[in-house]
């Protein structure tokens, strides 16, 4: 997404995030931002495997983020993870790195929403 106006809850696809922490938006905050902490350690690993060409590790590394991303309700990360893990089955590098790339610009919209006025804002009337 191009400009901080979009981000919000709903064009993120954070609201059953939202309701499973009842709607407290600083417990959200806390969880999304420990969620992303761990997946960018992931993604490091990821990024390394595909250099390698090495798809069955991708696979077991996605398979950790795909747990978290369903459990927390973050529909679109789950599905792109899924799309990528099936990827990784047929060991396509071309596409694991367009799907990786997908998925890289999801988690970066939803850390620029953290990081959005609108978000802390938000945060501080919480």
């Amino acid at each position: 997404m191009s400009s901080e106006a979009f981000y919000s809850i709903d064009t993120l696809g954070l609201s059953k995030a939202l309701a499973l922490v009842d709607g407290n938006e600083a417990m959200l905050d806390r969880v999304l931002k420990l969620f992303l902490s761990t997946y960018r350690i992931a993604a490091e690993e990821i990024d390394k495997d595909i250099l390698n060409a090495s798809l069955i590790n991708v696979s077991e590394k996605l398979h950790k983020v795909k747990g978290t991303s369903g459990s927390l309700s973050l529909d679109r990360v789950y599905k792109l993870v899924c799309e990528f893990e099936a990827v990784c089955e047929i060991n396509d590098i071309e596409i694991a790195v367009m799907v990786n790339n997908k998925l890289e610009t999801e988690i970066q919209d939803i850390e620029a929403f953290l990081s959005s006025d609108a978000w802390i804002s938000l945060l501080r009337e919480s």
